[in-house]
């Protein structure tokens, strides 16, 4: 199920690379990329219907890993979007702009590209790291946790708590 999902997720991140690389010399709508959003969500969707519950014991961790990776993909990519939608909303009374259309400059567009390879490395180290048999996990999640718990004993120390 999550490899099936991982390689739907990266289709869809390429083409939203592809359409925003261009979106500089080709007028390109929030419209335009709601395909690929949508069906980022659909992904989600069947990914959220899996009963965690049929799933084996060693399959439960990644796939409540992978859904919560693929959540904060969608999130970050839509949060993008509509920081430029509201950026086009305040450059549309400039001269030479079409009502719907996303304004991008080279530092947005720069910008957005940046966050949607970020996202989808995210998707292809979950990808690889369940076709190497991995724990996503303790891939992804361990270390960050054990380095907020060490920051949290060292806030706690600070204010006067006992950290333990």
């Amino acid at each position: 199920m999550i490899k099936n999902s991982t390689k739907l997720a990266v289709y869809d991140i390429d083409l939203l690379i592809y359409k925003v690389s261009y979106a500089k010399t080709v007028p390109l709508s929030k419209e335009q990329l709601a395909y690929q959003t949508d069906s980022l969500n659909q992904n989600l969707s069947i990914i959220k219907d899996v009963q965690i519950t049929n799933l084996p014991k060693s399959e439960s961790m990644n796939y409540q890993v992978y859904r919560a990776d693929l959540s904060n993909v969608i999130y970050r990519i839509n949060s993008s979007l509509n920081q430029i939608e509201d950026i086009s909303k305040k450059n549309s009374k400039f001269k030479g702009y079409i009502d719907g259309q996303l304004y991008f400059n080279s530092e947005i567009q720069e910008t957005f590209l940046r966050e949607l390879v970020l996202t989808r490395n995210v998707i292809l180290e979950d990808e690889h790291t369940v076709k190497k048999g991995g724990d996503l996990y303790e891939h992804g999640y361990e270390k960050q946790r054990k380095a907020l718990e060490k920051e949290d004993k060292n806030i706690i120390d600070e204010y006067g708590g006992s950290g333990d």
